[in-house]
C-alpha cells in the first residue's frame, strides 16, 4: 500500500506529542503519578521546561529526518554527524539547549567525534540496552517502506541504524520488531488495530523466536496481551518500551488514550509515550491527535516544516 501524508504526520507528530506529554513527569514512579494522573500537557516538573517541550527523543528523530532529507538515502556517517550537532551545538532542540541525554548515546557520539567510524561506535554490552535507538527510529522505517524495501532488506539497515549507538542484539532486534509493526500498519490501513498488533507480534515471533534472547519470550507469548498493566515495567530498557507500545495500543481505541496509558506507567514517561505515539499516530493519523496538545508544542511550525520536507523526500 502507498504511504500517505496523514500517516507520516500522524506518526511523527504523534511521537513528538507523546514525548512532550511525558517530559515533566520523567523518573516519577507509577504510584506517584497515580496520585495525580497525567491528562494534560503541562510544563516544568522534572526538567523545569515550559509546556510543549520535547526531549532528546524528538531531537534525534529530527536529526534522522534531516539526514534523510539531505541525502535521500540512509547515510550512517551523516547521521552521526547530525547526532553530534545535536549533542554539542544544540541543533534540533526546542530551546537551543541539549538536555536528557542517555549514557550510551553520549559515549558513542563522543567516540565518533574522536575518530571512530560510525558503524563501529555502538556499544554492545548488556548494560547498553536503553531505548535510545528505538525512540528515534520512525523516520527510517517510513523511508524504507516508502522506497519499497522488504522487511528482509530493511532488517540489516535497521540493525545498523540502531548500532550507531546501541549495538547489542536485544536493542537492534527490538528495533526490527518495531519495524515489522510499522510495516504491518502501513500494509493494512483498514484492518482493526488489535489484529495488526497481533499479526505483527506473531510475525516477529516466527522470525526471531529461538534466535534471540529469552527476554523476548513474554512479548512472543500467546498470553502477552492478557497480562495485567501492573506487570509492564517502564524503565529505560528497550524491550520495556517495545512491550508498552504494543500493549497500550492494543488496550485502547484511540491515539490519546494510548499515549496517556503509556505515560501514566511512570519512570521513562517521555520515551514510552513517544514510541507508543509513533505507532498510534501512524495508525490513527494526524487528525486524531488532540489539538490541545498540538497547539502547545514548542516550535510547531519548525516541526511541521521538517515533516513537509521529509514528505517531499518520500515522494508521496
Amino acid at each position: 500500500m502507498p504511504i500517505n501524508k496523514n500517516q507520516v504526520y500522524g506518526s511523527i507528530l504523534g511521537g513528538i506529542v507523546g514525548d512532550a506529554l511525558g517530559v515533566p513527569y520523567e523518573f516519577l514512579s507509577r504510584s506517584e503519578i497515580a496520585e495525580n494522573p497525567i491528562s494534560k500537557m503541562i510544563g516544568y516538573g522534572t526538567y523545569n521546561q515550559p509546556p510543549g517541550t520535547w526531549s532528546d527523543d524528538t531531537s534525534m528523530t529530527l536529526a534522522l529526518i534531516d539526514s534523510i532529507i539531505e541525502n535521500d538515502e540512509i547515510n550512517y556517517t551523516d547521521m552521526m554527524d547530525k547526532f553530534s550537532e545535536w549533542l554539542y551545538e544544540a541543533k534540533y532542540t526546542p530551546h537551543n539547549e541539549t538536555f536528557d541525554v542517555g549514557r550510551t548515546t553520549r559515549y558513542t557520539i563522543d567516540q565518533y567525534r574522536k575518530g571512530t567510524e560510525a558503524l563501529k561506535c555502538g556499544l554492545d554490552d548488556d548494560h547498553s540496552n536503553g531505548n535510545g535507538s528505538l525512540m528515534r527510529l520512525i523516520p527510517v522505517c517510513l523511508y524504507l517502506y516508502a522506497n519499497d524495501y522488504s522487511i528482509e532488506d530493511a532488517c540489516e539497515i535497521i540493525k545498523n541504524v540502531s548500532s550507531l549507538t546501541h549495538a547489542h542484539p536485544v536493542s537492534y532486534t527490538s528495533c526490527n520488531i518495531y519495524n515489522i509493526l510499522v510495516y504491518e500498519i502501513l500494509d493494512n490501513p483498514e484492518m482493526e488495530f488489535k489484529e495488526i498488533l497481533t499479526n505483527a507480534k506473531n510475525k516477529a515471533k516466527d522470525k526471531y523466536k529461538g534466535s534471540v534472547s529469552r527476554r523476548f519470550n513474554r512479548l512472543f507469548s500467546d498470553n502477552f496481551f492478557n497480562i495485567s498493566l501492573d506487570e509492564l515495567e517502564s524503565t529505560g530498557f528497550v524491550l520495556n518500551a517495545l512491550e508498552i507500545a504494543f500493549y497500550c495500543c492494543y488496550h485502547t481505541d484511540n491515539y490519546k488514550d494510548a499515549i496517556l496509558m503509556a505515560a501514566n506507567l511512570g519512570e521513562d514517561t517521555d520515551t514510552n509515550a513517544k514510541i507508543t505515539g509513533d505507532v498510534a499516530g501512524l495508525y490513527y493519523g494526524d487528525d486524531y491527535i488532540p489539538d490541545e496538545y498540538l497547539k502547545t508544542l514548542i516550535k510547531r511550525e519548525y516541526l511541521e516544516d521538517m515533516i513537509d520536507q521529509f514528505i517531499k523526500t518520500l515522494k508521496i
